[in-house]
């Protein structure tokens, strides 16, 4: 028992490491998709052509999903209503593709 706890323990710090990482990934992402700014607007232009490139290559569900969600502003709920997929699918989707792109992107870009 004592054995298979700590293989508990060491596996739910691993699975913190890695939710940690994708976090901060996500919001690294989320926060390129939503923030604009009106001044640098040649920068956006050109980080937004790196975007739609990165966002075409990902598998179409989960296109399908950023696209529902971030570019057109639904929430995951009407995302979900949309596609006919759960919320919870709706939410994985977004979040492994979020996933995908930070390996898409190219990373001195942002």
């Amino acid at each position: 028992m004592a054995r298979n706890r700590a293989i508990d323990k060491l596996r739910a710090k691993q699975r913190a490491a890695r939710n940690r990482d994708a976090l901060e990934e996500h919001n690294r992402i989320a926060e390129f998709l939503t923030d604009a700014d009106a001044s640098d607007e040649a920068f956006a232009h050109e980080a937004g052509g790196y975007l739609r490139s990165a966002v075409m290559r990902l598998p179409e569900v989960q296109r399908r999903a950023i696209e529902l969600v971030y570019f057109n502003e639904l929430t995951q709920r009407e995302a979900a209503e949309i596609t006919g997929a759960p919320v919870g699918t709706i939410k994985a989707r977004v979040r492994r593709g979020i996933a995908q792109l930070g390996g898409l992107l190219p990373k001195d870009q942002f």
